[in-house]
């Protein structure tokens, strides 16, 4: 399979299906907007998991699970895995946070994509740092982890990175990075900018406490590889 590269305005993110794009940044600040524009000009099918019912793109297919799909993920799963790929927005409407888990990772387990970018609105909400008190979807970690090998990528965004699984978040290969301001949020930003070499990690930190909506900064940890 050849390399996929995105390209949004002046930026490029180089071999799509082979990333972790992260967006990162408190409410307001322009992750989903982000997740969304990314979305709409991908050269693969993107399969988006929208847990607050809210994301709408033109020429997208999408389907809403309510409470009565709770325990029916693995068949939602093994139902979309034959589908023909396309772009597809998965919303959820009313579901507690552990409903949700529940659901993801039952269709993770079943489902099986190639060649695509999966997106992730909230990932806090999906897979959860342990000790937050929220339910964890393993199946999605290990997509996350693995599905590389098909060439999925994945781009997920949180406007509580603290939240979000360490170990899934310390994937991360491109990172925007928006307005933050909580203190937990901001040391778990850090710990992601330190994986990247040559940068003032105190700088871009202070910096982005003033940031305006969409205004930040795109990093890609893996410019020198691909």
């Amino acid at each position: 399979m050849p390399k996929q590269n995105l390209n949004l305005g002046p930026l490029e993110i180089r071999n799509l299906t082979q990333r972790k794009i992260a967006i990162l940044g408190g409410t307001g600040s322009g992750k989903t907007s982000t997740l969304k524009m990314i979305s709409a000009v991908s050269p693969v099918p993107v399969y988006i998991f929208d847990p607050l019912n809210v994301i709408r793109i033109k020429g997208f297919d999408r389907v809403v699970f309510g409470k009565g799909a709770i325990e029916k993920g693995a068949d939602a799963g093994k139902l979309f895995a034959k589908m023909k790929p396309r772009n597809m927005i998965f919303s959820f409407k009313d579901l507690l946070q552990e409903e949700l888990s529940t659901f993801v990772n039952g269709f993770f387990s079943n489902w099986q994509p190639k060649n695509c970018l999966i997106a992730l609105d909230e990932i806090h909400e999906f897979i959860p740092e342990g000790g937050t008190g929220g339910q964890y979807a393993p199946e999605v970690e290990r997509a996350v982890r693995h599905w590389r090998n098909n060439d999925v990528g994945f781009v997920f965004d949180s406007q509580r990175p603290a939240l979000v699984k360490k170990n899934v978040l310390a994937l991360t290969d491109f990172l925007f990075l928006y307005r933050t301001t909580w203190p937990h949020d901001i040391r778990a930003e850090k710990e992601i900018l330190q994986n990247m070499p040559g940068i003032d990690v105190d700088a871009v930190i202070s910096a982005i406490q003033t940031k305006s909506f969409l205004e930040g900064y795109a990093l890609d940890f893996r410019q020198n590889e691909i």
